[in-house]
Order: structure tokens, then sequence, then C-alpha cells
């Protein structure tokens, strides 16, 4: 068995998805802040709260 290439191109967008508790977060820690988008930083830009899942007034049907 050979080791696997973890090499990433650049540019690339990385998603991370998993479990809760499954350490996406600690992993994309590891990464430059500049390089990293934020669901919840995202959030607080369109509603003010970093919590809800609900669509902002404007994005709406």
């Amino acid at each position: 068995m050979q080791p696997l290439d973890t090499t990433i191109p650049d540019p690339a967008l990385i998603v991370l998805m998993g479990a809760a508790g499954s350490g996406k977060s600690t992993w994309a820690g590891t990464w430059p802040r500049t390089q990293v988008l934020e669901l919840d930083q995202f959030r607080v830009t369109i509603s003010a709260d970093r919590t809800s899942l609900a669509m902002p007034p404007t994005f709406s049907s």
C-alpha cells in the first residue's frame, strides 16, 4: 500500500462536512484565518445572529 498523497492544489476549495464534534473546526483552525471562510461569519453579516438558520427577508421568496 502506498502513502496517501495529501497535496492540496492551489487554488482549492475545501468543504468540511461531518458530524458534530468530529474535528472540522479543529482542523480548520490549523489554517491561516485569511484562508478560512466561516458560515457563521456570513450569518452575522446578513442577519446579525450567528446562530440563526432562518433566511433574511431579502432572500425569502
